[in-house]
């Protein structure tokens, strides 16, 4: 009968948390059953330590779930249980039903960032021969890819980058980066040669009205970094590096390394 009590104190606090996802939140059952997988796991090891409701919970006792999650588990479904448990417990919280003590952090499982592979030597050669060089478009394209690989700018300073940041008789440009900060680049001779080309024979047949962009679209406007980004990914391919084409720019620009 004990035992039998502590699941059911448990149960109705993690069902009227269910049914308030589902009814009021509008929860999709997948999401439903996914949060009712976890507090069930948490559920019962809090029952294993003698606590019976979820008020009864402290940080010693959450701190010693982390743990046990930690040893079977890995880093992500860690978070995700953790993050299940603080949304719960949240909610009990808001409705005067949880215990006194802060939320759980889910922070001491975040993944660790992976940085990206470079390319080989090869397969950026074959990158930058990939654009027709016939056309205004594809001397921009081996414009911005030398630009990229030449500098190791980010793709969303080269797509900003204005005319008069450009000084190609000294073989430098000016940067605006991340937080506002402006500095000056100097740029390989042949990144200067192709940037040149397109200034003179690619930008003026593409443009459509005056802008001081140095790269613009295929119409002529603003060039949207999220679309030089898919160009990019579309050479990458083609050259037959699909393992980097997810994240072009930044394999480009780490091999510059």
């Amino acid at each position: 009968m004990g035992l039998e009590a502590k699941v059911n104190g448990f149960t109705e606090e993690i069902e009227s948390f269910l049914d308030y996802l589902s009814v009021q939140r509008g929860a999709s059952p997948h999401t439903v059953a996914a949060y009712r997988n976890d507090l069930t796991r948490a559920r019962g090891h809090f029952l294993e330590l003698g606590l019976d409701s979820a008020r009864m919970l402290d940080r010693v006792s959450v701190a010693k779930y982390s743990t046990a999650l930690a040893k079977e588990f890995s880093p992500s479904t860690c978070q995700r249980n953790l993050s299940s448990l603080r949304s719960f417990l949240k909610y009990l919280k808001r409705t005067s039903a949880g215990p006194e003590i802060e939320l759980p952090s889910t922070g001491g499982f975040r993944k660790p960032k992976l940085l990206p592979k470079a390319l080989t030597f090869e397969t950026v050669s074959r990158l930058l021969e990939a654009p027709d060089l016939s056309s205004p478009l594809g001397l921009r394209d081996r414009a911005l890819l030398e630009l990229l690989y030449g500098a190791g700018l980010r793709i969303s300073e080269a797509i900003e980058l204005e005319l008069h940041g450009l000084d190609l008789e000294r073989g430098m440009l000016s940067v605006t980066g991340k937080r506002g900060k402006t500095r000056w680049v100097p740029l390989p001779k042949e990144t200067v040669e192709w940037l040149a080309k397109y200034l003179e024979f690619g930008r003026p047949h593409l443009l459509r009205r005056p802008t001081r962009r140095v790269f613009v679209s295929a119409r002529g406007l603003h060039w949207r970094r999220t679309s030089a980004a898919k160009r990019i990914q579309d050479y990458c391919r083609q050259v037959g590096s699909p393992k980097s084409a997810p994240t072009p720019c930044g394999t480009l620009t780490q091999s510059t390394c």
